[in-house]
């Protein structure tokens, strides 16, 4: 239930946020108004299609839809970034331990 209110709260932000009506946001994706309204409140599940569709209107990768009001999408490239600066943390403190 929790990713169904995440991805909920997302569509209602981002219509929102591009002052769209459920009706225009509905023509947009090729769903009725109820549709629409009805997703924002959890009512009903999207087939994959119209949840790729609600991605492309707001030129959003579909996997942000899911993402918490915190979160961020980062590159792997900046993923691996972060990960060598943790691991070479832990290396040096590894070390440290080991000679005193």
């Amino acid at each position: 239930m929790l990713l169904r209110s995440i991805f909920s709260a997302n569509v209602r932000r981002l219509r929102e946020s591009k002052s769209w009506s459920q009706e225009k946001f509905a023509e947009k994706i090729g769903v009725s108004k109820n549709t629409v309204s009805n997703i924002e409140r959890c009512k009903v599940w999207p087939n994959d299609e119209t949840v790729e569709k609600i991605a492309t209107v707001f030129s959003i990768d579909v996997s942000e839809l899911f993402l918490g009001e915190n979160a961020s999408i980062i590159s792997v490239e900046e993923h691996n970034r972060l990960l060598k600066t943790v691991l070479d943390t832990v290396n040096k403190s590894m070390i440290y331990t080991v000679k005193h």
